[in-house]
């Protein structure tokens, strides 16, 4: 793993940033040297950056599959929307068995108001080897879409088989206090925030408390 690569992995992502801008500059362009800096510039909030580097990626290795969908992600969180769909799209129709990238496009249909995005849930959960996730974020584009309890029976499901899923109790802590559910929210967001304390969560407890 080159050394990019690693401080990507452990959370230090401006480090990253700075040895893959060296390294491609010294070495020349390739395609994991381009990944490593796209992924660091996202993990920044850098998406303009990210969007550049995987667009070089791909003028290295034209129709990746990976790469076409991880820059039709890093378009929709640029909110070029139309450009981020057509992207999906074509990593789908390169690889119709990404259950990330079904995933990704459950999210942009539910993000335009698709009411019919949850067959993209479907074929996500199909094809993914670990659906916690994948369910934990359905459960919060269902409250999106208005079925909110539907939603809020869902998450309640998965946490009772992965009682320490903090996304799930951060979403479901949300819906409880958009139901007025006040005690539920807060014993929600305690027990994320026991989990991994983030500091929008600590917030939203303070603001819940």
């Amino acid at each position: 793993m080159a050394l990019s690569e690693c401080l990507n992995e452990m959370g230090r992502h401006a480090e990253a940033l700075e040895t893959v801008d060296k390294a491609l500059e010294f070495r020349g362009l390739s395609v994991r040297a381009l990944v490593a800096k796209a992924d660091a510039a996202g993990h920044l909030g850098n998406f303009t950056l990210e969007v550049e580097a995987l667009e070089q990626a791909l003028q290295l290795e034209p129709e990746h599959p990976t790469l076409v969908r991880d820059l039709g992600w890093a378009n929709f969180r640029l909110k070029e929307r139309a450009t981020a769909r057509m992207q999906i799209d074509e990593a789908l129709a390169l690889d119709p068995g990404d259950s990330l990238a079904w995933w990704m496009r459950a999210l942009m249909r539910v993000e335009e108001g698709d009411r019919e995005a949850m067959s993209d849930y479907d074929l996500a959960l199909e094809l993914a080897s670990d659906s916690s996730d994948i369910l934990a974020c359905r459960g919060m584009s269902l409250h999106r879409l208005g079925k909110t309890r539907q939603a809020l029976s869902e998450l309640t499901r998965l946490l009772q088989d992965r009682p320490d899923h903090q996304s799930a109790l951060r979403y479901r802590g949300k819906i409880r206090r958009c139901l007025g559910d006040l005690p539920g929210c807060i014993e929600d967001y305690r027990r994320a925030v026991a989990l991994e304390p983030d500091e929008d969560l600590v917030f939203q407890l303070e603001e819940a408390e």
